[in-house]
């Protein structure tokens, strides 16, 4: 099994805390906030960055929606961040479900004792770059009729893993697992065209975390939906995907930072 890296230690920063810091959340403990100070000071579009990545979360999650899915399993995109998968298909898309997974124990406790006994969603405790453990876990089966399509959320997961774990292969793993008709959702953090001090301070900040950060090129990030109909505009900036409107020239230096996309199994 593939771990992100971390685990329970309060005095270890970890990447959606400080994220869900970055937009506003109060779910996080010192140890994030004093990061994100660091992230923040050292490349200050940051806020920008998360901003646009959960602007991408909810156009693509209701683009699912529209196209009939009504279950999701949303992989280490921390249940408590303002705008979470489950807020989204609460609010759009009546009847839905919705399997959180996090590898984060600080905030999967959060998350269950936030959200108490709900019978649409469940919080696990997994290591979402492990298909079978998400998949054949008792809570996952319970909610979720793996004959029918799922929505899979990898938004702000892929980039915290390192070459090594081949995270090509772990989309593929999930792929597998899925029925036609399912569609999963992407986006990472890239290099391709953001400022290179930015790209080097972003990963040296996320150094100190338990979730090391590693940018990739479009390249790379395209070659994890092999096996998937890529649908349009293919993989591309944040802000080119289905925008809704023009990104000012803050929000465009910003995207550069994140290449998404979403494609459906065949």
């Amino acid at each position: 099994m593939v771990e992100l890296a971390g685990g329970a230690d309060p005095g270890l920063a970890r990447a959606g805390r400080i994220r869900d810091f970055l937009l506003g959340d109060g779910h996080n403990l010192a140890a994030d906030r004093r990061l994100a100070a660091e992230l923040e000071a050292a490349v200050p579009d940051i806020r920008q960055v998360i901003r646009l990545n959960r602007i991408f979360l909810h156009r693509a999650v209701c683009f699912l929606l529209a196209a009939g899915i009504r279950q999701f399993l949303d992989l280490g995109s921390s249940v408590l961040a303002a705008g979470n998968v489950r807020q989204i298909v609460r609010q759009s898309g009546p009847g839905c479900r919705t399997v959180h997974v996090d590898a984060d124990p600080i905030t999967v406790r959060q998350g269950r004792s936030l959200l108490g006994e709900l019978a649409d969603t469940a919080v696990l405790l997994a290591d979402p770059a492990d298909a079978r453990e998400v998949f054949d876990h008792p809570d996952t089966l319970g909610l979720l009729d793996l004959e029918q399509p799922v929505g899979v959320i990898m938004v702000d997961l892929l980039h915290f893993l390192p070459d090594a774990a081949d995270p090509a292969a772990i989309v593929a793993g999930y792929r597998r697992r899925l029925v036609p008709g399912s569609q999963v959702v992407l986006s990472h953090f890239t290099g391709d065209h953001w400022p290179a001090r930015l790209t080097r301070a972003t990963v040296e900040v996320m150094s100190a975390s338990g979730d090391p950060i590693h940018p990739r090129t479009h390249e790379q990030v395209t070659a994890m939906f092999a096996g998937f109909e890529l649908l349009e505009p293919g993989v591309v900036g944040v802000g080119e995907w289905h925008p809704d409107r023009r990104l000012d020239p803050a929000e465009e230096r910003a995207a550069a930072a994140l290449h998404v996309g979403v494609a459906r199994v065949p």
